[in-house]
């Protein structure tokens, strides 16, 4: 049986997305001011992998690694295309056509339903139509769902990768925002005391007129 997840770790997730779009805004204006070369180095890597990131639409994201899973290692250097495994069971042993990493499942070395059942087809069609205009919370869910019900390791897998990618990315990008922020708020400190410094020179007060 495949974990089921609450309503509160979805929020988490769709909270994490937004993370990544607010520490991107941040970080680009905080760019504009850092000196320090290694920070503003491991900055740019960081925006630079927030691009490698899966997309905002989850739904071809995971379609895409659905896609994935029947397909056959091909040889290096070789310019024939890759062949797909069946699946199901023909002649002979059955788990010949079936990929390792689905091991465990239990239609494995049979008939996997998400790829040879037609109603589980059009099941999967169905949630790809809906997921048009969905929240991605609610695709994962329905995701999940369909997971459950095909007692499929392998899709409950694709979502827990996106979200182990996003939860990584925003710790990391907490941090540099972090010092990022502390090292700007030094140098605002630093300014703001030399102003003073020098306004006592002159005379002022640090409302700008005479003493």
């Amino acid at each position: 049986m495949i974990p089921q997840h609450s309503a509160a770790e979805s929020s988490i997730s769709a909270g994490r997305h937004e993370s990544v779009r607010w520490l991107s805004d941040q970080l680009r204006d905080y760019l504009l001011y850092i000196e320090e070369t290694k920070l503003r180095r491991a900055i740019r890597d960081w925006l630079r992998r927030t691009d490698d990131l899966p997309s905002g639409d989850l739904k071809d994201h995971i379609e895409d690694r659905i896609a994935q899973i029947p397909q056959r290692a091909r040889p290096e250097e070789s310019a024939v295309p890759a062949s797909r495994y069946a699946m199901r069971r023909k002649e002979g042993r059955g788990d010949t056509e079936f990929p390792d990493a689905c091991r465990g499942c239990p239609h494995y070395g049979t008939s996997c339903p998400v790829f040879t059942n037609p109603t589980e087809e059009d099941h999967r069609q169905m949630i790809q139509r809906d997921a048009e205009d969905e929240p991605v919370a609610t695709v994962k869910r329905r995701y999940r769902q369909y997971a459950n019900h095909n007692e499929c390791h392998r899709i409950e897998g694709i979502i827990r990768d996106y979200e182990d990618q996003y939860a990584d990315h925003v710790d990391e990008g907490w941090q540099l925002f972090s010092q990022a922020d502390e090292r700007l708020d030094i140098g605002r400190t630093t300014e703001s005391a030399e102003v003073a410094e020098t306004m006592e020179q002159m005379g002022l007060d640090t409302d700008g007129g005479p003493p």
